[in-house]
């Protein structure tokens, strides 16, 4: 935990190099601990996600939904994959947001991404379709 805590610290002060130098020692020392790797592997997407390195959030995030499948987390999914959606948003990459969106979301039950959270991810492909 603390060395996820280090690491946001060092991306809130723009360090992102040392960020993904103590994300990545967290995941290993997390290994047995699904509930905190998962949290770590959300903050190293989103580092990712800062840097431009869209390739390997997503690789980061679809790690997160495999642990949060793990743990039974319907929820923590769902989260996960918006943010998914967004990275494909930023990234412009709109066939892979809506094969994304269609693999992943069969999976979860319909409470945990509602109505208005799927309108916009369809939103989202229409915007960066239309760009």
């Amino acid at each position: 935990m603390a060395l996820n805590n280090a690491a946001v610290l060092e991306k809130n002060r723009g360090r992102f190099a040392k960020a993904e130098e103590n994300y990545n020692r967290a995941l290993e020392a997390e290994k047995e601990a699904s509930g905190r790797s998962l949290r770590t592997l959300n903050n190293l997407g989103s580092l990712l996600r800062t840097r431009g390195q869209y390739k390997e959030a997503v690789e980061k995030y679809e790690q997160a939904i495999q642990t949060a499948r793990k743990m039974g987390d319907s929820r923590a999914e769902g989260d996960v994959l918006i943010r998914i959606a967004e990275v494909f948003s930023d990234w412009g990459e709109t066939t892979k947001l809506s094969r994304a969106l269609r693999t992943h979301s069969k999976f979860l039950p319909k409470q945990v991404l509602p109505l208005t959270e799927r309108i916009r991810l369809l939103q989202t492909c229409t915007w960066t379709r239309n760009e």
